[in-house]
């Protein structure tokens, strides 16, 4: 099936880095209560997003510590993603403790990054999604963050769903 290997091979994929950082309870001014921050295009800023994750997720980090995950590139800004790790750390701690009044340094950082992170959404993907169709009458499936959901709890539904169907 080359031709169906070349057209999934166009599948758009926006970068993205991943900057973990944990920092003591008692240096963090403020009370992080919520989900996170998004940060709108016209901030320009460096994150796309932070999550606080020791808000939202219990045992993810010391009792006397916060966990945050801030997000950088995406298909607004994916040339963030080829900035050093030293100089992406360094930006975002400055970043966080400004945002979120923090005046200690982190106890812990780990950067990850992914080449491919997001799928677009656009033209390129829907004939993906076409080309795909007709494999099914040959027992050839697809189950992808594309191919319906980016959000990881709907790629393991659909993945065990279509595991179930077959």
């Amino acid at each position: 099936f080359p031709e169906i290997a070349q057209v999934l091979q166009m599948v758009n994929y926006a970068p993205m880095k991943a900057v973990f950082a944990a920092f003591k309870k008692k240096d963090v001014h403020n009370s992080l209560q919520g989900f996170g921050v998004l940060y709108p295009s016209v901030e320009d800023s460096l994150l796309a997003g932070t999550i606080w994750n020791s808000s939202i997720f219990s045992g993810r980090c010391p009792a006397d510590e916060i966990l945050t995950t801030s997000f950088i590139g995406g298909m607004k800004h994916p040339e963030y993603t080829r900035l050093s790790d030293t100089t992406l750390l360094n930006r975002t701690i400055q970043q966080l403790k400004k945002d979120l009044e923090i005046d200690g340094d982190p106890t812990f950082v780990h950067i990850s990054g992914w080449d491919k992170a997001i799928p677009q959404y656009d033209l390129v993907l829907k004939s993906a999604k076409i080309s795909i169709v007709p494999l099914k009458e040959k027992n050839i499936f697809f189950s992808s963050n594309w191919t319906s959901s980016i959000a990881l709890s709907a790629c393991i539904k659909n993945a065990r769903q279509l595991a179930s169907e077959l």
